[in-house]
């Protein structure tokens, strides 16, 4: 018997997997037999239609076990599903999404949050400077008001006192 994957037209194929190609984030779309070969890369010309997919990782966990596979790594983030026609297994779907924009947003939103956190340091530094100098020019002012408090009086009474002893 023949795997119903391979009554599909191929154009059609790549037509269905284009858009999804497209994207910038997806780097890789790979359509495969349950033997593991594959049957289209969304790519119009398939050059290597028939030869053995060499990811065993995931064939093996698509095929074999007939689960979902999903695995990160620093530069991708990789999906892959078994494609069934009711309880047949026709093979699998292997899709390899870049993280490298994912990782410039980060970046990006990292050097935002230091240049953020810098503006407010800045600003939590020049209301500490003003709430000082604020704090020494009401001292200073009260220190001069309690110091003249203090000595009005002791001037007064040593002029009461010297205006006495001249008679």
């Amino acid at each position: 018997l023949v795997n119903p994957l391979y009554m599909y037209d191929l154009e059609s194929t790549y037509r269905l997997l284009n858009p999804a190609l497209s994207s910038k984030k997806v780097d890789a779309i790979v359509v495969f037999d349950d033997n593991g070969k594959i049957f289209h890369e969304a790519e119009r010309k398939i050059t290597s239609y028939g030869a053995l997919f060499e990811r065993t990782d995931v064939l093996n966990v698509v095929l074999t076990e007939q689960r979902d596979y999903s695995n990160e790594t620093k530069l991708h983030y990789e999906l892959a599903t078994p494609i069934f026609l009711g309880d047949k297994l026709l093979g699998g779907l292997f899709l390899q999404f870049s993280l490298t924009s994912i990782h410039g947003d980060i970046n990006n939103s990292r050097q935002l949050i230091s240049d953020f956190t810098q503006l407010k340091l800045m600003q939590i530094q020049v209301i500490t400077v003003v709430s000082v100098l604020f704090v020494c020019l009401m001292s200073l002012s009260l220190s001069v008001f309690l110091t003249r408090s203090i000595t009005g009086p002791i001037s007064d009474l040593v002029d009461h006192v010297k205006r006495m002893s001249q008679g």
